[in-house]
């Protein structure tokens, strides 16, 4: 985990940010019950990827699954159409 929150996460396309960023949220999430994460980007294709994927990672483990949720905030202006399914919480 990183060494202080909170922490800013950049680097250039295809460089790992959110691969890196789910394992952290994933480690806190297992690591504390109390945990309260907030993951802001600067668009709404890569906040539907980062929702999506960390509900995989959730689904895959029971313990998590159990207690944890996801709160995803849209643009006001955005069409529902184009959002995907699993991002509909």
């Amino acid at each position: 985990l990183p060494p202080c929150l909170p922490f800013l996460l950049r680097g250039s396309s295809g460089s790992g940010k959110t691969r890196t960023l789910l394992g952290i949220c994933f480690s806190m999430l297992f690591l504390s019950e109390d945990s309260r994460i907030l993951v802001a980007t600067s668009d709404d294709r890569t906040a539907d990827a980062f929702a999506i994927e960390l509900l995989k990672l959730l689904s895959a483990s029971s313990r998590e699954r159990d207690r944890a949720s996801i709160i995803r905030l849209q643009d006001p202006t955005r069409a529902i159409r184009s959002i995907e399914d699993p991002t509909l919480l």
